[in-house]
C-alpha cells in the first residue's frame, strides 16, 4: 500500500495505491498522525483489492478521522472500493463520495471505466454522452447501474 500525500488549500489530498489487506493496518498508523487538517480528499482509483481484514482496519481508521472530526471526501472510486462501500455501509461517511470509476464495455470490444460525479449519478441514464475511446460509439455499463451505485444514492 502507498499513500502520495499533497496539500490543496486546506485539504489534503491523499492518492491510495494498492490493496487493503493484513498489512493495511501498518501504513494507516503511518498515515493518521499526517493528517492535520480538517479535509481530506482520499483518492480511490489505484485500489485493486479489498479483503475483510483490510475493510475492517480501514473502517476503524474512518471511524477515527470522523472522531477527530476530520471531513472525509473521496473521489476517482475504484470498483473493488464501492463494491466494499455496497459490503460494508460505514466504508465512507454518508454523502462523501464524489467520483466513482464505472465498469463499461462497448460492442467493439473495448472494456474499461468510466468516470462518474455526483451530477451524473442522479441521472436516469448514467452513460448519456459517454462514447468510446476507441470507435467512439455508445458505452453501456458492465455491471447493474442501479447495483453498483447503491452507495451512493442511499
Amino acid at each position: 500500500m502507498k499513500f502520495t500525500i499533497s496539500k490543496n488549500g486546506d485539504a489534503l489530498h491523499v492518492a491510495m495505491r494498492g490493496d487493503f489487506d493484513e498489512g493495511l493496518e501498518g501504513h494507516l498508523s503511518a498515515l493518521a498522525p499526517k493528517i492535520e487538517t480538517k479535509s481530506v480528499v482520499f483518492d480511490a482509483e489505484k485500489i485493486e483489492l479489498i479483503n475483510s481484514l483490510g475493510a475492517r482496519q480501514w473502517l476503524g481508521f474512518v471511524l477515527g478521522l470522523t472522531k477527530r472530526q476530520v471531513q472525509c471526501s473521496f473521489e476517482k472510486c475504484s470498483p473493488a472500493f464501492v463494491e466494499a462501500c455496497i459490503l460494508y455501509p460505514k466504508f465512507v461517511p454518508a454523502k462523501s463520495m464524489r467520483s466513482l470509476l464505472m465498469p463499461v464495455e462497448c460492442g467493439c470490444g473495448y472494456q474499461g471505466h468510466y468516470l462518474l460525479t455526483e451530477t451524473q449519478w442522479s441521472r436516469a441514464n448514467v452513460l448519456e454522452g459517454a462514447s468510446c475511446p476507441k470507435c467512439n460509439g455508445s458505452m453501456h455499463a458492465a455491471v447493474d447501474p442501479d447495483e453498483f451505485l447503491q452507495s451512493v444514492n442511499d
